[in-house]
């Protein structure tokens, strides 16, 4: 399978992402990587379509996009983590479809110990909107909730990432 996969937010820039117990560019890196490493050991190809640096938040989006539709993936992910007061897993897809491999992610997060927040319509968000393969958005976890942030400390990237790329393959 060609798997796109994007570690949300930029390191530089307008599109930084949310804070909260921490910072969300820093940890969608930190999963991002386990995810794209345990991916390609599985023996997938996996196209990164993170952007690093960005002078907005339109063109970071836009350069994400034409980077996974020029790539001609079989799905797109997006790693995010959340932050509203909250707990829990959620994924976004476009029309809040329940397909296979969404569903396989947010019950390997679930099985975790993250609260379930399901799968909701995401059709008002540029990636969803604008890229041409089957594509979702995680949100991982909540930032600013200490239930949240001290079960990703327990189980760490390694763990987290691992299930994520064994949800979108079934493995």
């Amino acid at each position: 399978m060609k798997i796109g996969i994007d570690m949300g937010h930029t390191l530089v820039g307008p599109d930084y992402g949310e804070v909260g117990y921490k910072n969300e560019f820093t940890l969608t890196r930190d999963l991002g990587n386990v995810v794209i490493n345990e991916l390609k050991r599985l023996g997938n190809t996996v196209i990164n379509c993170t952007v690093n640096q960005s002078n907005s938040i339109e063109k970071s989006l836009s350069d994400r996009v034409d980077k996974a539709n020029s790539n001609d993936i079989d799905i797109f992910v997006s790693i995010h983590f959340n932050v509203g007061s909250e707990n829990g897993s959620q994924i976004y897809t476009l029309n809040g479809s329940k397909f296979p491999e969404a569903n396989n992610v947010l019950n390997r997060l679930v099985s975790l110990g993250f609260r379930n927040k399901g799968i909701k319509d995401g059709s008002d968000l540029y990636l969803l909107k604008n890229i041409k393969s089957k594509s979702m958005i995680i949100e991982v976890a909540f930032l600013d909730s200490k239930e949240d942030m001290s079960r990703y400390n327990n189980y760490g990237p390694m763990i987290i990432g691992k299930a994520i790329a064994k949800g979108l393959t079934f493995k």
